[in-house]
C-alpha cells in the first residue's frame, strides 16, 4: 500500500492533536502518556465538550472488531504536508520515525461507542488495512468518528477495524501487519463495493487544501452533521476572525 513519500525522525516528539485532543506529550524513552483532561472521552483523556458518562464505563470489547459502517469518504491532497504521529515508521529497535502526510482519505465511520469510551489507558486502535487512522473526534455519544488515513489506501480491499488496545503512535509496520492478519483471521472483510462507492459519492471529488489546518474546516462541517454534540471541539476548530486595525 502506498502511504507517503517523506519521513521525518524525532527522538522524543511532542504530539499535538488538533481540536479534540488538547495536547499529548509522549516520551518514548519511558513510554509515559500525559494528557490534558476535561470531561469527555479521547484516546488519552477526556475532551471538554461532551457530557460526562453516567455510571461505570463499558468494558473494553474484544478485538479485532469491524467498524459498523463507512459513511463518508473523501480523498485529499495537501500542498504542505504534516507530521503523522499516529504511526511509527521506524524499522530499527528503538527507532522512532514519523511519516509526512500530503495525501490520504478523510473518513466518517459509524462505530460501536464502547470502542471509543473514555478511558485513562490504552484504547482499541483504529486501523484501515495495515495503517493506523488518526481519530479527529471522540464519537462516544454520536457513534460517529471522523478520521484521517494517510496514503493511497484502496477502501475496497482494506478492512476497517479496531485492533488490540495500544497507543497508536507506538504501532509500527510489524505490529500493524500482525493486526491485519488477526482481522483477516477473524473474517473481518472490507466494505462492499456499493458501500464504498456510496461513501465516495458523499465525499465527492478529491479535495485539495493548503495544509491540514485548512482541511480541518471541512472536518468542522462533518462534525456539525455527524457529531453535533461536540460543540466545544467544533468551536475550537472554527477560525477566529481577525479584525482590521
Amino acid at each position: 500500500m502506498d502511504r507517503v513519500i517523506r519521513l521525518t525522525t524525532r527522538v522524543s516528539p511532542e504530539i499535538e492533536m488538533k481540536g479534540l485532543y488538547a495536547m499529548k506529550a509522549i516520551s518514548f524513552v519511558v513510554c509515559t502518556l500525559v494528557a490534558v483532561l476535561a470531561v469527555s472521552p479521547a484516546p488519552a483523556g477526556e475532551a471538554p465538550d461532551a457530557a460526562p458518562v453516567a455510571g461505570p464505563l463499558p468494558a473494553i470489547p474484544n478485538t479485532p472488531a469491524a467498524v459498523e459502517g463507512l459513511v463518508y469518504a473523501s480523498k485529499f491532497t495537501l500542498e504542505e504536508g504534516f507530521t503523522y504521529y499516529w504511526f511509527n515508521a521506524g524499522t530499527g529497535e528503538g527507532c522512532q520515525e514519523r511519516l509526512t502526510v500530503d495525501s490520504g482519505w478523510l473518513l466518517v465511520l459509524k462505530v460501536d461507542p464502547k470502542f471509543v469510551a473514555p478511558r485513562q489507558l490504552a484504547q482499541p486502535v483504529l486501523y484501515v488495512g495495515d495503517m493506523t487512522a488518526e481519530r479527529l473526534n471522540i464519537g462516544y455519544r454520536s457513534g460517529h468518528v471522523v478520521a484521517i488515513v494517510p496514503g493511497d489506501v484502496d477502501l475496497k480491499t482494506a478492512p476497517i477495524y479496531f485492533g488490540t488496545p495500544d497507543l497508536p503512535e507506538r504501532v509500527d509496520s510489524e505490529k500493524a501487519a500482525a493486526e491485519l492478519n488477526n482481522a483477516t483471521a477473524a473474517e473481518i472483510r472490507p466494505f462492499s463495493d456499493d458501500a464504498v462507492e456510496s461513501a465516495n459519492r458523499r465525499g465527492g471529488d478529491t479535495r485539495s487544501f493548503q495544509n491540514k489546518a485548512e482541511m480541518l474546516q471541512l472536518v468542522v462541517d462533518l462534525l456539525k452533521q455527524y457529531s453535533p454534540m461536540e460543540k466545544e471541539l467544533i468551536a475550537t476548530l472554527v477560525p477566529t476572525p481577525v479584525s482590521a486595525d
